[in-house]
């Protein structure tokens, strides 16, 4: 794992990911698609133009292809899930929210390509205009064809204010044009400092394809279920929140294509082996649970082959009093760090 930081106003903070991407990033292949190219530039310029500011930066210092590296970096999501992702999903994830008198406890299992262990960075953003914030990335490894394109994907981000969002994948064929939904969870943990700011930041922007976003903040913890054209606030049930990847909403099950599209998920067992456990210990439950529960055969991924789906990290988040800790699983090793901002 790598750890970096990163410090600046956008336009500096770009400069330093460009002089990150030029060892490592190659676009000499990659074909633009106009059309998508000059509606997601419309996006970005109507809801997130600090992230255009950043890629002048990234540009500049990259020295990368101009209109590659900018359509690559506000399309990719989209790009992906029309060429591939939408035939062949396998993306997991499972998050989960407890309280109790103890506080808040927040833990969550990135799930995805065995490969993208060997990517994961842990990295410190400081912005002269926007909040401070942490973030976890895969460098955007969706499948092995882009291990040469990667860059930073912020899945799980966690700000200054205690403010954590990461996301979930959903089933959903919608998608439409809009900003990428990682670029969601870097707005949220600039320009919010709790879970009511985020819902109304999501009020006012566009994504491009299906997500499931987990938000919580030192006082309470929502899921946003996004379908790209609208959304669906989760609130807990008796101090309890669970989310993977089935909608919950009512209203948008009736569009969910989890078992049309994974026909042998295990999205339903792994929401119910934590919604037992912390039912029957919510009381109890305390920090040192968190991993416990994560770990549980029945709900940690484990697959070694190629498109597989393996358990890549694990966050556990005591938002009380702002300890975090991230898990890695590369191999048969285990690694934990300490999170601060």
């Amino acid at each position: 794992m790598i750890l970096r930081r990163l410090s600046g106003d956008y336009y500096e903070i770009g400069y330093e990911e460009g002089n990150i991407y030029k060892r490592y990033m190659d676009l000499h292949t990659l074909k633009i698609d106009p059309e998508i190219y000059k509606n997601q530039l419309l996006m970005y310029k109507k809801y997130y133009p600090e992230f255009l500011e950043e890629l002048k930066g990234i540009i500049d210092a990259s020295k990368i292809d101009k209109d590659k590296i900018t359509y690559w970096l506000i399309s990719n999501e989209l790009v992906s899930y029309l060429n591939y992702v939408v035939k062949k999903i396998r993306e997991k994830c499972t998050v989960f929210g407890v309280k109790n008198n103890k506080g808040i406890f927040v833990g969550k299992n990135y799930d995805w390509i065995p490969i993208a262990e060997d990517f994961i960075e842990y990295v410190k953003v400081y912005n002269k205009d926007a909040y401070p914030f942490i973030f976890v990335t895969d460098m955007g490894i969706d499948r092995y064809k882009y291990i040469k394109m990667r860059f930073h994907s912020p899945s799980d981000a966690i700000n200054k204010y205690g403010l954590y969002i990461g996301i979930i994948a959903a089933y959903n064929d919608k998608y439409r044009y809009g900003i990428n939904t990682t670029h969601a969870v870097k707005l949220v943990a600039e320009k919010c400092k709790n879970v009511e700011e985020a819902i109304e930041l999501f009020k006012s922007i566009k994504i491009c394809i299906p997500m499931n976003f987990f938000i919580a903040d030192k006082n309470n913890f929502v899921v946003i279920e996004h379908t790209t054209e609208r959304f669906k606030i989760i609130y807990p049930e008796n101090n309890i929140l669970v989310k993977t990847n089935h909608y919950i909403d009512r209203e948008l099950q009736n569009e969910d294509m989890i078992i049309k599209m994974y026909p042998s998920s295990n999205s339903f067992r792994r929401y119910y082996t934590i919604l037992t456990d912390l039912f029957k210990n919510r009381d109890t439950f305390q920090y040192s649970d968190i991993i416990k529960l994560l770990t549980d055969k029945r709900v940690m991924q484990r697959s070694k082959l190629k498109y597989g789906t393996k358990t890549i990290w694990s966050l556990a988040l005591d938002n009380n009093i702002k300890r975090y800790t991230l898990i890695t699983y590369k191999g048969n090793k285990i690694s934990s760090i300490k999170l601060s901002i």
